[in-house]
């Protein structure tokens, strides 16, 4: 870790020039330099947004926290935070033959049996590299001993140090998942820059090694970070106006500093009576004016809190800011077990700090920051209140659109400048705009309109476009990096009510509607339970007989530890989404396929569920068998047969029979509740009986509480786990009205039953419901728009529960 020493806007009347920026979304390829910023392989602007997840460095010769976990399900929850590289620091003692990766649960890991440290590396760029992420390599110290001032020591010499990046070079030469290297961590007295002893002086060491670096891969970013002086290790970067680093290969340099929190060190600037006021000077003297005067590309590779000092948030507030005006970052730390900061993670290694996190999220992603080098158009944005954004496309003709725009501010304090962000999904190119700077990803407001009022509308935003294809909205808006269209900050989130009430909120979620940033932190804001969608069925588990595949799966999971929420397993036995080679097996076959199956999926995710959908729809409407090929060729018997294979295979999760059209009491509850009874006098493990809640408008049964009570007095728990309620198109204000009280019907009648533990509703916004490709003609079924705000139905919602 560390240790220290002590626009110009140009109008035409009210038309704005239209600039177009490449593409924004971080790049594939290496990544370069282009005077102080970052570009991917296409000339496209990106930026790192990164963690540090450190241990190659210690005696443990790997990823700290894989005693707890699988290193693939970290990896998986630093790309669902919208983190985009990684930051892996390593000891040169890694590389030594006796040092032999300990620390590691392999039961949780187990293809990193055997292996030595810098195959672990390679295992942890192989996954980074499938799911998208970047690394950047560390050479953090020479032993996993501690740190050191120099980049050598006795036991380690430079001669070592350089051989040592000059072979990862190779290793990892045309593996575009590892953009660069960070030669040294933390150079520090007696370390100088510029003295021209070769023995201290930093920079020539750091040439001296980038050019080798660049000889055997002339690909990777050089890292190169500054010395001590009055600031932090490693990040006074002051000597390199008038002494650069040189290097052989051009576009490659990135210089990197270190700045901490009074966590770490009380340094003088934080008694200071001008503090915050006096460190963007600071910062600027150290390191920012490489920036500033387009020198190169800053990378501060660490920077960490943990923010029990209010100073501490102060800091950090500004930092970020003060970042996002060209410069790229990494946090330290993913580990929760850094003395000085804490990190990302809990003590537990699985769930997340929200409250760190919260100030990181509106600057992750990779895009790149504005407005980077040189002057500005004037005092920066404040950042954004809550915000509701309406778009529109008053006019299509076919290749072409007009865009219509208005920011209503929805909070209690004006906002004084903004930039509204967006990106269009598909290949939509804005060519004239007006009452805004416009570019192709975003709108600056102009002098006479950038102040938004508490309540008020900025409206008449607009743009003419071309487009082949499709056009569909962009998916999510930002003012000043905040979200647009989520619940007010004022409104307590959904699983907070239910959770005050003894109950849980939740939500379905695919991996196309995770990979949706707004619906995914909309989800994670106002659902405390997630039902895996799809990825858990059988044809997304095991496509072939005995190839189980879990990506999808894991990722959802991943994605919900990281949002602090519990998951729902569904479903393990069901007649769709089924593969033929199934469906053809004979009696005896299909049986054992079954219990492997359910063996297989509920093993893999035992202690990471807290309830499956072990058996769905297996009743007809006139509560009878389905006639399935479950039924046809296993008989009754297979139901009991899959709740005791689950029960084997997960010993602590609930068990649940799920069905649709049960929710009131009629023939098809009546068979269900007559299985449940049996089982129960059988010994039969079943826990819980989910009533899936799909209801036509004004469909709530007038039964629904007392059929959920009858079954909570057989002795399970009851939920609510599919809820919407859909309408004939279009939606007027008289059918959403209805609506919500449907859906406060629904919440209400489980809020009366002590055992009915839940409701989950099949995703949150009309943007992801599956009714309009079931139903034509029929939709609006969800709490929230296809623009992700709230509906009647969400407000109905928050009244039951709260």
């Amino acid at each position: 870790m560390k240790r220290l020493l002590c626009a110009l806007v140009l109008l035409l009347s009210a038309t704005v020039v239209v600039s177009t920026p490449a593409a924004t979304a971080a790049g594939d390829g290496y990544w370069h330099t282009s005077g102080a910023r970052l570009i991917d392989s296409a000339g496209a602007p990106v930026r790192m947004t990164g963690i540090n997840w450190f241990g190659l460095e210690t005696d443990t010769y790997s990823p700290h926290g894989l005693w707890a976990r699988n290193y693939r399900e970290m990896l998986d929850q630093i790309k669902s935070l919208r983190y985009n590289v990684v930051r892996l620091p390593y000891a040169s003692q890694l590389f030594d033959s006796g040092s032999t990766p300990n620390g590691i649960d392999l039961a949780k890991n187990p293809d990193l049996a055997g292996l030595s440290g810098i195959q672990v590396m390679d295992k942890i760029v192989e996954h980074a590299g499938r799911i998208g992420l970047k690394i950047v390599l560390d050479r953090h110290r020479p032993s996993s001993s501690g740190q050191s001032a120099l980049w050598y020591t006795d036991a380690y010499p430079e001669s070592r140090w350089i051989n040592d990046w000059v072979m990862l070079a190779r290793r990892y030469a045309n593996n575009t998942t590892v953009i660069g290297a960070d030669l040294h961590n933390e150079p520090h007295d007696p370390a100088c820059w510029g003295c021209g002893d070769v023995s201290k002086d930093w920079r020539l060491g750091a040439e001296r090694a980038g050019n080798a670096v660049l000889a055997a891969n002339p690909n990777w970013l050089i890292i190169v970070e500054g010395v001590s002086g009055d600031y932090w290790w490693g990040g006074n970067l002051q000597g390199a106006a008038a002494a650069p680093v040189r290097l052989n290969v051009a576009n490659r340099l990135v210089y990197s500093a270190h700045d901490y929190a009074t966590s770490v060190y009380e340094q003088s600037w934080f008694k200071d009576p001008a503090f915050p006021s006096n460190l963007a000077g600071i910062w600027d003297r150290n390191w920012g004016y490489l920036v500033k005067n387009n020198v190169a590309p800053v990378w501060l590779g660490e920077f960490g809190t943990t923010l029990a000092d209010p100073r501490d948030r102060v800091w950090l507030k500004t930092l970020l800011e003060y970042l996002n005006n060209g410069f790229s970052f990494a946090f330290w730390s993913w580990n929760p077990n850094s003395g000085d900061t804490g990190g990302i993670l809990n003590d537990d290694w699985t769930t997340v700090n929200t409250t760190k996190q919260a100030y990181l999220d509106p600057y992750l992603g990779g895009s790149p920051p504005g407005p980077g080098p040189g002057p500005g158009p004037g005092p920066g944005p404040e950042p954004g209140g809550p915000c509701k954004v309406a778009y529109s496309v008053p006019n299509d003709w076919g290749s072409g659109f007009t865009g219509s725009v208005s920011i209503t501010n929805t909070g209690s304090t004006p906002i004084n400048g903004w930039t509204l962000t967006f990106a269009f999904p598909g290949n939509q190119r804005i060519s004239n705009g007006w009452n805004a700077t416009w570019t192709q990803t975003s709108a600056t407001a102009l002098d006479w309109n950038r102040t938004i009022a508490a309540g008020a509308t900025v409206s008449g935003l607009g743009f003419n476009a071309t487009y082949s294809g499709a056009n569909s909205p962009p998916p999510e808006f930002r003012l000043n990096g905040q979200l647009c269209n989520a619940p007010s900050s004022g409104t307590k989130p959904l699983r907070e009510l239910a959770a005050a009430k003894g109950k849980y909120f939740g939500s379905a979620m695919t991996v196309s509607e995770l990979e949706d940033t707004q619906n995914r932190e909309l989800t994670a804001r106002e659902a405390g339970v997630i039902t895996v969608g799809n990825e858990l069925k059988w044809d997304a588990t095991e496509p072939s007989r005995g190839q189980f595949a879990f990506t999808g799966g894991d990722r959802i999971w991943a994605g919900a530890v990281a949002a602090g929420q519990r998951v729902r397993g569904h479903t393990l036995v069901w007649h769709s989404q089924t593969p033929q080679w199934v469906q053809d097996l004979p009696a005896s076959e299909l049986r054992q396929a079954m219990l492997d199956h359910i063996a297989a999926v509920a093993g893999h995710y035992r202690g990471k569920v807290f309830a499956w959908d072990v058996v769905n729809e297996a009743f007809e409407e006139n509560g009878t068998r389905r006639q399935s090929f479950w039924q046809q060729k296993l008989g009754d018997g297979y139901l009991a047969e899959a709740f005791r294979a689950a029960r084997a295979a997960d010993p602590d999760a609930k068990l649940y029979y799920n069905d649709y059209n049960t929710d009131g009491l009629g023939a098809k509850s009546d068979a269900v509740y007559e299985l449940v009874r049996s089982f129960k006098q059988q010994g039969v493990p079943i826990d819980g009986v989910g009533f899936q809640g799909h209801l036509l408008l004004g469909g709530v049964p007038s039964s629904m509480q007392q059929n959920l009570q009858r079954f909570a007095d057989l002795g399970v728990d009851v939920a609510i786990t599919e809820l919407d309620v859909r309408m004939t198109l279009p939606a007027d204000s008289a059918k959403l009205a209805t609506q919500a009280s449907d859906y406060g019907a629904v919440a209400r009648a489980c809020l009366a039953v002590a055992r009915c533990v839940g409701l989950t509703t099949w995703s949150l916004s009309d943007k992801h419901s599956w009714i309009p490709s079931v139903f034509p003609g029929q939709g609006a079924a969800l709490p929230f728009d296809e623009s992700f705000a709230p509906k009647p139905a969400y407000r109905a919602l928050t009244t039951a529960f709260g």
